[in-house]
């Protein structure tokens, strides 16, 4: 299987969703799928730095 998943979470986010998507982590491991999960310092918003993450997340999923 050739997919990847990146996935952004604030960590002063719902408690539930940060530890869902830390969960998710071990699921799509188990399932042979490359899951990234980036936890940075916001609630529930994109960081104030949104351009270059959302830049790495598009090179680690095109492979670049």
């Amino acid at each position: 299987k050739d997919i990847k998943i990146y996935a952004m979470v604030g960590e002063r986010d719902n408690e539930n969703t940060v530890q869902n998507n830390r969960d998710a982590e071990g699921i799509f491991e188990n399932a042979k799928i490359d899951f990234q999960l980036n936890v940075y310092n916001a609630a529930h918003d994109y960081p104030e730095n949104s351009t270059e993450v959302l830049g790495e997340a598009i090179d680690w999923i095109l492979g670049e």
